[in-house]
């Protein structure tokens, strides 16, 4: 589906999403990921789960209210897109939270809204919840790249239109946009709180120099072909010697499927948790737990002004 077509021939008429709610079961493995240069040749295997679509407003209103809807701004000289679901439950009153949910290589943000279902858990919650789209359906997570300075003007913009928490803003993402999400913890860590991964095909990510200890959550499945479990660790481990944790992790097994590393006495409380879960592919898996739900879970625990 084409993204950027559709919204520059839809029609004004304003249509909310509806997403068909699941059974949450909120606890994760997660494990930290190797090195990997994701391409758009991955979309085959990354979208073969997808089979909803989303149906947003073709025109984002001037201000925050209920629904989902595409908008655009410039940025770096081109025109950029997203997609916005604002919960039921905002008042803008009530300075909400953020979460920058990025999709993979070749899926696009329209598909990943049915995908990563994470505006079910927006809905639950109460925090809004943003879906950017790369440019032809894929991040560059190099450092300085023109998508760094995208999200910046993309958080820029929405705290002009919505009331957002400047302490509670997050970024997630799968595969693709779980290096993109890497990336921002790395460049933008005075504004994104927290992150938390799925699948992360994390690139670079030696070249990272964060301005504060950023608490960092990470899903991975140990028969994943797409981005391989191995490496993942060590990329987990190289997140806990950056925010000062203690050198040795402590190993939490929650059941026969699902382990967990987490590195804790962190500085400002930036801790790191990694899970692994055994025999999961390269998937945002809707079976086993909600990844979204317990991604978030995560972040409540980690707002920006938690540790002065």
């Amino acid at each position: 589906m084409n993204f950027r077509g559709r919204y520059r021939t839809a029609s004004v008429l304003v249509v909310l999403l509806v997403v068909a709610c699941t059974s949450e079961t909120p606890i994760v493995t997660v494990t930290a990921q190797k090195t990997l240069e994701a391409t758009p040749a991955l979309t085959v295997e990354i979208t073969a789960g997808v089979t909803q679509q989303v149906t947003p407003s073709s025109v984002a209103t001037a201000s925050c209210t209920r629904g989902d809807y595409f908008d655009q701004i410039e940025s770096g000289g081109q025109t950029r897109q997203s997609l916005l679901h604002v919960p039921a439950t905002y008042k803008p009153e009530e300075p909400a939270a953020l979460v920058l949910v990025f999709h993979g290589a070749g899926i696009g943000a329209e598909r990943f809204v049915s995908y990563s279902r994470f505006s079910n858990v927006a809905d639950r919650e109460g925090f809004l919840v943003v879906y950017p789209q790369g440019l032809d359906e894929f991040w560059n997570p190099s450092p300085g790249s023109r998508d760094v300075q995208f999200i910046r003007d993309l958080i820029d913009h929405l705290q002009k239109r919505c009331s957002v928490d400047p302490n509670r803003i997050y970024a997630s993402g799968h595969s693709n946009g779980g290096a993109m999400a890497d990336r921002l913890a790395c460049e933008l860590a005075d504004r994104i709180a927290a992150i938390g991964t799925i699948s992360g095909a994390y690139q670079r990510s030696g070249q990272c120099s964060p301005s504060r200890p950023v608490p960092v959550f990470a899903i991975h499945g140990t028969a994943d072909s797409i981005v391989p479990y191995e490496g993942i660790p060590e990329w987990a481990a190289a997140w806990a010697e950056r925010n000062g944790c203690d050198p040795e992790h402590v190993d939490i097994h929650h059941n026969v499927l699902i382990g967990e590393e987490r590195w804790s006495n962190c500085s400002e409380g930036a801790e790191v948790i990694l899970y692994t879960i055994q025999d999961l592919g390269h998937d945002w898996t809707h079976d086993l737990i909600n990844f979204g739900q317990t991604i978030w879970d995560f972040f409540e625990q980690h707002p920006l002004d938690s540790h002065p």
